[in-house]
């Protein structure tokens, strides 16, 4: 929970243990950047630990913060690790399984990584130039989608420190906006692709073989999201309800 109006309470983290029937409050921010709350953007956890916890933070646009426990939450660690803290956008990021914070920032979607907590950042010089949208985890191996300004879907399989495009719009057997968003099945190990598209119908796509050396084919699933969403001008609203398994 975030605001950054001064009227409003200072963002604040609540815990669920009972898949969200009831909620505990875990401690808020009191810190201020130019009379304005900070905000929460993104929570991420250790795959292999509960008690380690991390919160992506800022006052937008930029000045980039990260809280992390190590402890399910009973105490916290605010680091200051400084990176394209001028930028404004999105914050999105994941934690791989040797602590690593993956995170994309920015409108351009900037790829950064962190082996400290966010203590400090590195640049891996990755971006999406237009718009970012979505960073998935996928066992050791990362996924994000955006555009470049062509919609594409890219890989790493290093922890993030280097990435290729495995999905662009020319393997795409419909003309395709964006895509919007991504979710990952490990018993199946496809990446399910959402899109967005101004001219046919907005549908789900499935890359199969999604974590092996090589990506398998790119089935389209004839999902139609137009049946079941609204439609929006420009990027519309399929990508904001986001896809999940």
């Amino acid at each position: 929970l975030a605001s950054a109006d001064m009227a409003m309470p200072p963002p604040q983290v609540w815990k669920s243990v009972d898949g969200g029937a009831t909620w505990t409050f875990v401690m808020e921010t009191v810190v201020l950047d130019t009379g304005n709350w900070r905000r929460f953007l993104v929570v991420t956890t250790h795959p292999n630990n509960a008690n380690v916890i991390a919160i992506i933070a800022d006052r937008w646009p930029g000045i980039l913060n990260t809280w992390v426990t190590v402890n399910g939450g009973s105490s916290w660690t605010r680091n200051t690790g400084a990176y394209i803290q001028s930028l404004q956008g999105y914050r999105m990021a994941v934690m791989m399984n040797n602590g690593r914070i993956v995170a994309m920032m920015g409108g351009a979607g900037l790829i950064a990584y962190s082996d400290d907590y966010g203590s400090t950042w590195v640049a891996t010089g990755e971006s999406f130039t237009n718009f970012a949208y979505e960073i998935v985890r996928a066992g050791d191996t990362l996924f994000a989608c955006g555009t470049t300004p062509a919609p594409i879907v890219k890989r790493s399989v290093d922890f993030g420190a280097t990435w290729s495009t495995v999905v662009d719009d020319l393997s795409m057997t419909a003309e395709v906006t964006f895509f919007h968003s991504l979710a990952y099945s490990p018993l199946t190990d496809k990446l399910y692709i959402a899109t967005n598209s101004d001219e046919v119908t907005e549908r789900v796509f499935a890359l199969l073989a999604a974590t092996q050396p090589t990506v398998g084919a790119l089935i389209d699933l004839s999902f139609n999201l137009d049946a079941l969403f609204p439609e929006g001008a420009g990027r519309g609203v399929v990508g904001r309800q986001g896809l999940a398994l």
